[in-house]
């Protein structure tokens, strides 16, 4: 994907989260907040479960990175736990991850 659009889509799509929500979401309103047409939104991603999925996927990646570099600073297992207690946790509900058939839990927010 050609990075500069494909980049402003998901940040686009990430204030789009905030302000309206996942079920208030369309591929039409992303088209619109990115000044694209809606066909130029399907060539880079085919529905808004995927850029959701992407957008988790990517979060995850950047949650299991940060994790590693607070906690490889000791060896001390209660100083790696107190390295993670420093994260701000949010509960994702079911409504949400359903249409993307993950499982509805706590994801931590850097």
């Amino acid at each position: 994907m050609k990075k500069d659009v494909g980049k402003q889509i998901l940040l686009k799509v990430g204030e789009l989260l905030k302000k309206d929500g996942y079920k208030n979401i369309t591929m039409r309103n992303v088209a619109l907040s990115c000044n694209l047409a809606v066909s130029n939104i399907y060539n880079y991603f085919s529905s808004k479960e995927e850029i959701f999925y992407f957008l988790v996927e990517e979060g995850m990646k950047l949650l299991k990175n940060s994790i590693e570099i607070k906690t490889s600073k000791t060896e001390n297992t209660i100083e790696k736990l107190k390295a993670v207690s420093l994260f701000k946790f949010l509960y994702i509900p079911p409504t949400i991850v359903a249409p993307l058939r993950l499982t509805p839990g706590i994801i931590a927010i850097i």
